[in-house]
């Protein structure tokens, strides 16, 4: 919008308006290259191939970087070529998802690690579901037993 001279008042101006498009167009606001911060993580024994423009072919195992790598546009649409993994543990917190990589959890348990983060962006939420459908992957998901984390698990089981 800056770039055309357009203001909003507010985020949710914006929003309501991309909302508006993906309803209106049947695109979803990533096919308009608008894509929300990532916050996500994941970590495991998966070797993605990138296939976004000046990284194709390139492969890498997310167990490769101790912090879990990013869940972006270029990993989300990025081909799975082998895993060991034979379950998904989504994480709602932080802490608990660097604990469970410090403790070998993803070894022990033969898990992919994904970090939500809270309430999980649309980005991380087509990643496990892909992990799933895809990878035949069962999901077990950790959030806080309360209302806000069965909000969580019910965005992530509704996908």
């Amino acid at each position: 919008a800056q770039a055309y001279e357009m203001t909003f008042k507010d985020q949710q101006e914006s929003n309501n308006i991309t909302t508006d498009l993906e309803t209106v167009l049947g695109f979803s606001r990533e096919d308009f290259s608008i894509f929300p911060e990532e916050r996500s993580a994941v970590f495991g024994d998966l070797t993605i191939e990138y296939t976004v423009p000046g990284y194709e072919g390139r492969t890498l195992n997310l167990a490769s970087h101790p912090d879990g790598v990013l869940i972006g546009p270029a990993l989300t649409s990025a081909e799975f070529v082998k895993t060991t993994a034979d379950k998904v543990i989504a994480i709602e917190k932080g802490g608990l998802f660097t604990r469970f990589i410090e403790e070998s959890v993803h070894k022990k348990f033969n898990a992919m690690l994904v970090l939500t983060a809270g309430q999980a962006p649309r980005a991380t939420r087509h990643f496990i579901r892909r992990l799933s459908s895809e990878l035949s992957l069962p999901v077990y998901i950790f959030t806080d037993g309360d209302p806000w984390g069965m909000h969580i698990a019910l965005s992530l089981i509704h996908i």
